[in-house]
């Protein structure tokens, strides 16, 4: 059970670290208290009570309370039993809130909420589909949430009498205070909402939170937007109370709200008008009588999704996602050169105040390569104090023990990130709706019609047909090629792309023929028989091109065939010649990559490992570091060879 420290304690001022020093000591009377809560039905009246601290959100005017958000300090021996039981609670979730729920639930990440939605709006601008965005915004989600509509979704979802009890145990006759510029407000009843600052608080909201996801979808009203080629649906996605809402009509959005005015009315939420939006895509036009109807704002362009800004105009997003941040560092930079700092000093400065204000947005939207030369030009400059440049940037890159300072490289760490998101991708187990979308995306490079047999090929870079981050994925996985080893069985060979692939070269070079693709002969298996071992006639891969094509040369065909099956590895041909293609076994792609001469599995790699990985191979180490080594060998080998003197001297005289 693990308990953050170096938190505000509760009115008593015992701490969490003091419950961990006297351990031993207080269990046995803890243990005893809390089942004599059980039995008595309440809270003893200390673990009732909280301080309410208001947070500013730092937006909007200081003077307006709704800018604030209500912490609530709550006193540590209430909290390790909520701990408790939130610990029991969280290993359920995961079965049976929706995978687009991200908030709290163990393996879930808020990034794939603003990868799908990203996606969904790429994909209907390209197909040129109707969709509309919507973005609901709950105002104080937390504060309004019904006890009584938790207690009762808790019963609906099956959870024990037993837990049940405890969780009404926890909110019955608590009351707060506020603290307001040092002093303490007379204590209040609080008969809704779900305390901020209590373990189990989020744990009880997304539950509920999950009565309106599933209404959503159950309701044949509200059509959501297919990913073409898969039975799989873009609806709905929850961080919280965040909710965004992808729809294929406007007659979906008027059901959104029925449902939503059900939600009001159960569990106490309220929409928040003013700052829900509406985006249409693709085809979707929403009318100015239209705009009344729904009394939402409606965005032209793009909307802000948990902190990132995704929208139509990719142009105007990396501007509203950077340029913030661009400035703002450069000030901070101006501001820390006054102060007198060691190299070292400076660069641990950029590490832990700066690059922390660059990884969340980077992590899912691409970074302009303008952005990117102006904050590594502001960076180097400010570990130098604006002088000159004494050691190459490929040097100060490197991990200290190699003699560089560790300033870390913003474009190695965009591909770490970028080769992380291909890790999931590559997890079976992994679910969540974005690898349907990056699947049809890549199903369209070439008009191959190709899935994860992509990562066996090199791509072209010049490639429209998918979004700039799954780009940056496949340069990212390609800076690791020669790093990288395919566990390859039959089914994989018989998988293997025959164009763009570096294992299938002519003349030393890859080659797109786009005849043979265009008559569906992409992969190895599309010129082997299906029931028997070996390769096709050449006769019948002249068919499949004619059947697809009016005027072909047929001498180039065959030619262009015979030399395709020379050139294929000598591994592969034995393995067509030995075993049957099989299709109704199941494929995965196993990928090991080379770290620290250790084999690991790439889906197994940290964000840190694949990041040190990709540095590897840019830095260079320092001249002096080289000499270094040698003199420390050489050193080595001077005592080695004096104590081997000094020892056989000792034997001869003792």
């Amino acid at each position: 059970m693990a308990m953050s420290k170096n938190k505000s304690p509760g009115t008593d001022g015992l701490t969490t670290e003091f419950y961990c020093k006297f351990y031993d000591c207080l269990r046995n009377i803890l243990c005893h208290v809390y089942n004599s809560i059980y039995d008595e039905n309440i809270l003893s009246r200390s673990m009732r009570a909280g301080v309410l601290s208001l947070i500013y959100k730092k937006k909007g005017d200081r003077r307006i309370l709704k800018n604030y958000r209500p912490i609530s300090l709550l006193q540590v021996d209430y909290k390790i039993l909520a701990r408790i039981m939130a610990n029991r609670f969280k290993k359920v979730l995961p079965t049976i809130i929706s995978e687009n729920q991200t908030c709290c639930i163990i393996g879930r990440d808020i990034s794939n909420n603003i990868a799908n939605v990203r996606d969904i709006i790429t994909l209907v601008e390209n197909d040129e589909l109707e969709g509309y965005i919507v973005k609901i915004d709950q105002e104080k989600a937390f504060d309004r949430e019904s006890h009584e509509f938790i207690f009762k979704t808790l019963k609906k979802f099956g959870f024990g009498d037993v837990f049940i009890k405890w969780i009404e145990i926890f909110y019955t006759r608590i009351n707060s205070c506020v603290k307001c510029n040092g002093f303490l407000t007379p204590y209040f009843c609080v008969d809704n909402g779900i305390r901020q600052g209590c373990p189990i608080s989020a744990l009880l909201y997304v539950l509920a939170a999950e009565t309106l996801q599933c209404n959503i979808r159950k309701n044949v009203n509200i059509s959501g937007i297919k990913i073409p080629n898969t039975t799989d649906e873009a609806l709905i996605f929850q961080h919280a109370d965040d909710t965004t809402l992808t729809v294929s009509d406007k007659s979906s959005i008027d059901e959104i709200f029925k449902v939503f005015e059900m939600y009001e009315a159960s569990s106490g939420a309220k929409i928040n008008r003013q700052k829900s939006e509406i985006l249409p895509i693709g085809k979707g036009r929403i009318a100015d009588n239209e705009k009344n109807k729904y009394n939402l704002q409606v965005c032209e362009n793009y909307i802000l999704l948990l902190g990132v800004y995704v929208g139509k105009d990719k142009t105007v997003c990396d501007h509203l996602n950077w340029s913030g941040k661009v400035s703002k560092i450069k000030s901070l930079l101006n501001m820390w050169m006054q102060r007198q700092l060691t190299i070292q000093g400076r660069v641990n400065v950029i590490s832990s105040l700066f690059m922390s204000r660059l990884w969340y947005s980077l992590f899912v939207t691409s970074m302009p390569d303008q952005v990117l030369r102006d904050i590594k030009t502001a960076c180097v400059s400010f570990v130098w104090n604006n002088g000159a440049h004494l050691v190459k940037y490929n040097t100060i890159i490197d991990q200290k023990c190699n003699g560089g300072l560790q300033l870390p490289d913003i474009e190695s760490k965009m591909y770490a990130f970028r080769l992380k998101f291909l890790a999931r991708f590559l997890d079976k187990n992994y679910k969540v709706l974005w690898k349907s979308t990056f699947k049809y995306f890549i199903s369209k490079i070439l008009n191959m019609n190709l899935s994860e047999e992509i990562l066996f090929i090199s791509l072209p870079e010049n490639l429209k047909c998918i979004p700039n981050v799954y780009k940056e994925m496949f340069k990212g996985f390609d800076l690791l090629r020669d790093d990288i080893e395919f566990d390859l069985s039959t089914e994989n060979v018989y998988d293997q792309p025959l164009f763009c692939n570096p294992n299938v070269l002519f003349d030393g070079k890859t080659v797109i023929w786009y005849d043979f693709i265009n008559a569906g002969i992409v992969q190895v298996k599309d010129i082997c028989y299906e029931v028997i071992e070996g390769f096709l006639p050449e006769m019948a891969i002249v068919e499949m091109i004619q059947n697809v094509t009016n005027h072909c040369d047929i001498n180039s065909i065959v030619k262009r065939y015979n030399t395709l099956k020379v050139v294929l590895p000598k591994e592969w041909t034995e393995i067509i010649h030995k075993n049957i293609h099989r299709r109704n076994v199941s494929r995965s792609i196993n990928i090991n990559v080379i770290f620290k001469d250790k084999l690991s599995e790439f889906s197994m790699c940290s964000t840190k490992e694949l990041y040190l990985l990709l540095t590897s191979k840019l830095c260079q180490h320092p001249i002096c570091y080289k000499s270094g080594q040698k003199f420390l060998r050489l050193k080595r080998m001077i005592f080695v060879k004096y104590g081997k003197t000094l020892i056989s001297i000792g034997n001869h005289l003792f």
